[in-house]
């Protein structure tokens, strides 16, 4: 890989970090790292699941990971995270009050069947 395209990747990757620290401060993520489960806002889920799911996915394991590393935490490897998307509870468009769990994800190995 050149030089250039490294940095590229690099920022890249930074934005995104930055992007989730952001919505961290906003309330619209919240990072569970002993629990294994993130919780996102479900206007940002909706809005991602036309956009690429698995993109949001793997930006949220590594932030997830990330997060565990800061707590002195092993990353995780084997194990799934657990996205929950809140819906508040304030009737919405979607029917949905509250936390609803949404997928297991492992940035490694995917999506977990259940």
């Amino acid at each position: 890989m050149k030089k250039k395209e490294f940095k590229k990747q690099l920022l890249a990757g930074v934005r995104k970090e930055m992007v989730l620290d952001q919505w961290e401060k906003d309330g619209l993520l919240r990072v569970d790292p002993e629990g294994v489960r993130v919780i996102i806002h479900y206007l940002i889920w909706h809005i991602w699941s036309d956009i690429g799911l698995v993109k949001l996915n793997s930006a949220l394991f590594l932030h997830l990971n990330l997060r565990r590393v800061s707590a002195e935490l092993p990353k995780l490897t084997d194990e799934y995270m657990t996205v929950y998307v809140d819906y508040t509870d304030e009737p919405n468009e979607y029917g949905k009050l509250g936390l609803v769990p949404m997928v297991q994800f492992n940035s490694a190995l995917g999506f977990l069947e259940t």
